[in-house]
């Protein structure tokens, strides 16, 4: 080869090589100020729940982390992976690593007096912290708690057998209590015959399973509660219970009906066949648009919707299901279907009614289960449950920001193999591999020989 042409193509191939890390540097740099996280994972396991990231969209003000955690341990690099990944969602949130021992004023100024502490600090100084180990919902909640103006109250009536908003049985309400809790509610329980009208306090006011009937003057109370404008009303309405407050629903055009739901397609999904299964949403609806668990039902009645404006059915049974009016035949544990005598699925087991008010003022809101132990201890973490009893709470509540699917526990997925694949793998190892090994070794042995 002549100089000249060895000239020309070592410049060409100097060229190539400049335009080539010249390009590399450019995507680098745009990539570094311009970049998508994707997770892979079945589970999402590396992706914040849509509640964290709308909750993150809705910061206004700035909001910082602080981890007081001793440096180089395993489990301050987990928490910065989930620190970046918040921070990656929103502008508004910062974080910050100290090291208690070498800090102790900051740690002073704080509270924290153990190590693996964590302080969410808002742009107004109204703090909030845990310690352990840092998780998604602990953090959201508490970022949560921070950044809110305001704090809501949710008023539980008592004194008519409903449910207990401290007891710790399966039926109780102490878990309900703390999900309300952590998300900035504060729970109070309201005697509503010792009051004249609803506190004005209420953010909104929740009926949970009442078996016994309130007094005349607790019904005029509730009726002016909505009437009014501006009422925020849950009720849970259990089945094989009668109380004068239930009534109460189908002057607002819900109807609970005295049945009980039968749903054999739950069995399959292994619960019983009074625990009906439900996985049919409204999706126009803010409280269940894009809601798609399934949540479950020990024991509900179902009911029925009048057509008229502002009235909606929230979620519904499969077709498969029906209203059982043999009050007898479910406690025998025996139930058939009568078309002359029981309700024909789908039924629905979820309402709203968004209620005009005398004065012309805002419309009051009431939203009506036909179960209350769904959200009992022993229910409320089943599939959707949580979600879509916190949901409804956000709705009624205005906080339209938290309705969404809350961060989950990942789970476990093992690898399973059939018999036949098992036969499979260990064949390519035993015999596949190494006769591929020995072929290509003949292959190469011959093509040296040949050369």
């Amino acid at each position: 080869m002549s100089q000249s042409k060895a000239g020309g193509l070592g410049s060409h191939i100097f060229l190539y090589s400049f335009l080539f890390g010249m390009i590399i540097f450019l995507v680098n740099y745009v990539s570094s100020g311009h970049y998508k996280l994707f997770d892979l994972t079945p589970q999402k396991q590396y992706s914040l729940s849509s509640q964290t990231v709308k909750v993150l969209k809705s910061l206004d003000e700035k909001v910082t982390v602080i981890a007081f955690m001793k440096a180089g341990t395993d489990m301050r690099a987990s928490v910065k992976r989930l620190l970046e990944e918040y921070s990656y969602h929103s502008d508004k949130l910062e974080w910050e690593f100290v090291d208690p021992d070498k800090k102790p004023e900051l740690s002073a100024k704080y509270g924290v007096n153990s190590y693996n502490s964590f302080v969410v600090v808002s742009f107004s100084d109204k703090r909030e912290m845990f310690n352990g180990v840092m998780n998604e919902d602990q953090l959201t909640n508490a970022v949560i708690r921070a950044s809110s103006e305001n704090e809501n109250v949710a008023y539980f009536t008592t004194g008519h057998g409903e449910k207990d908003l401290e007891s710790k049985e399966i039926t109780g309400y102490a878990e309900f209590a703390k999900a309300l809790r952590a998300e900035n509610f504060r729970v109070e329980r309201l005697l509503l015959a010792n009051h004249k009208s609803v506190p004005k306090d209420a953010t909104l006011l929740i009926i949970a399973g009442p078996t016994k009937d309130f007094l005349a003057r607790e019904i005029s109370t509730l009726r002016r509660y909505l009437n009014s404008g501006g009422g925020k009303l849950l009720f849970m309405a259990d089945p094989l219970t009668k109380s004068n407050a239930i009534s109460l629903l189908s002057e607002y055009g819900i109807t609970a009906m005295d049945d009980v739901i039968v749903d054999n397609l739950s069995r399959s999904l292994g619960g019983n066949y009074t625990t009906p299964a439900v996985a049919t949403y409204n999706g126009s609806h803010e409280i269940t648009k894009d809601f798609k668990i399934i949540t479950l039902y020990p024991i509900a009645r179902s009911l029925k919707v009048d057509k008229g404006e502002g009235l909606q059915v929230l979620a519904s049974t499969f077709k498969e299901s029906w209203g059982e009016t043999d009050k007898a035949g479910i406690e025998k544990g025996v139930a058939q279907f009568d078309p002359k005598e029981d309700n024909n699925g789908p039924l629905a087991i979820a309402a709203v009614a968004d209620i005009a008010s005398e004065s012309g003022a805002a419309k009051s809101r009431l939203v009506v289960f036909g179960d209350s132990d769904f959200v009992g201890n022993s229910f409320i973490g089943q599939n959707g449950n949580r979600d879509l009893i916190m949901n409804t709470v956000n709705s009624l509540a205005g906080e339209r920001e938290r309705i969404a699917i809350r961060p989950r526990d990942i789970e476990m997925e093992p690898l399973v193999f059939s018999e036949n694949e098992i036969y499979a793998i260990g064949a390519i190892s035993a015999i596949g591999i190494p006769l591929f090994v020995a072929v290509t070794g003949i292959a190469v042995n011959r093509r040296r020989k040949r050369s």
